[in-house]
């Protein structure tokens, strides 16, 4: 994917109250649901700039983390 047509599919940086901190603003990416749905398949981001990067980066830090510990057993798989 290039970064226009990323850029163009996430939407831009925006910025909203931080939910535990409303006193702070944080930064998230336009669409979180669209970069949740690209991110899953995204091996490289050609001819990107430095806010294509940063979106990236963006949304990465914002989406939640996905536990990969084995339930059965409760051992990590890594």
């Amino acid at each position: 994917m290039i970064g226009q047509d990323f850029r163009a599919f996430v939407g831009k940086i925006k910025k909203v109250k931080d939910p535990e901190d409303p006193s702070k603003m944080k930064e998230v990416v336009g669409n979180q649901f669209n970069f949740n749905q690209v991110i899953k398949h995204l091996r490289v981001l050609a001819r990107s700039s430095p806010e294509d990067k940063y979106l990236l980066v963006t949304g990465l830090q914002n989406t939640p983390y996905e536990d990969q510990t084995d339930t059965e057993s409760g051992k990590s798989e890594s």
